[in-house]
């Protein structure tokens, strides 16, 4: 999976932390790659840091880096960008996501750039129902959660606290399945169900098998133990046993009420 999340403000990075948590959780090592906005942004970048390879390229090198990181046939890649680098680059690839996240407004432009870039619409607890801009044509079924100045920095340096760490599997699960079909006029809960049932198409088995191991992450509440089996092909993903339906049932109803639309 790529996943880009584009952002005017720190929202982006909070939700880029969140994703490479979650994806730890679930026994992979993602690479995060940070280009700061601003300031503020600039002030997270620097407090960054835990289970992940970080690369904080400048923002003109930023293309070629994500270039060249598309390349691998594995591994994860969580990229936090500005809005302002949103590219109308038609219908996306397999694996690709954009995801715009922030707290501001987008300008008239980012706005247009967002809707024909395809971008997918990742709503903050702080809106108060609003979107990002006017119409988001593709929401994600779940809302990023409100964290305080503390759970902020805690999430920053790497430390998920148990409330975090539901919210940060959740998102992880939620654009790992959409990531595997970008283009879909919409997502919802039941499709990440259906995803995960033994029914799911053959050509899903990987995406179905990644969404087990976020299952499995969240029946296990300290995540510590060693794993059962050996590291698997994707991604170095460390196979875990498999969750039992109580695990499975969390991950389905995305854990706490403040994570749901």
């Amino acid at each position: 999976m790529i996943a880009t999340i584009h952002s005017n403000d720190r929202t982006g990075l909070l939700a880029a932390a969140l994703v490479a948590g979650g994806l730890t959780a679930a026994g992979t090592r993602p690479t995060l790659v940070a280009v700061g906005a601003n300031g503020a942004q600039a002030c997270g970048l620097a407090r960054l840091s835990g289970s992940f390879d970080l690369l904080r390229p400048d923002p003109r090198d930023a293309a070629a880096v994500l270039s060249g990181l598309a390349a691998r046939s594995e591994g994860d890649v969580i990229a936090v960008l500005p809005t302002d680098l949103l590219r109308e680059g038609g219908p996306g690839k397999p694996g690709h996501l954009r995801v715009v996240a922030t707290a501001c407004r987008l300008t008239a432009a980012q706005a247009l750039h967002a809707t024909a870039s395809g971008a997918w619409h990742l709503r903050c607890d702080s809106e108060l129902g609003q979107p990002a801009w006017r119409i988001a044509p593709r929401v994600l079924p779940l809302k990023l959660p409100r964290l305080s100045p503390l759970e902020q920095m805690r999430l920053l340096a790497g430390d998920l606290g148990e409330s975090m760490r539901y919210a940060a599997v959740a998102l992880a699960a939620t654009l790992l399945a959409v990531s595997a079909d970008p283009d879909a006029e919409r997502f919802e809960t039941g499709d990440l169900t259906a995803l995960m049932s033994p029914l799911s198409p053959a050509r899903d088995r990987d995406l179905h098998e990644r969404l087990l191991d976020c299952a499995a992450a969240l029946g296990d509440p300290v995540l510590q133990g060693a794993p059962v089996g050996t590291a698997g092909a994707a991604g170095g993903r460390l196979r875990k046993s498999r969750p039992t339906p109580v695990a499975t049932a969390r991950l389905r109803a995305t854990q706490p009420a403040r994570l749901r639309a």
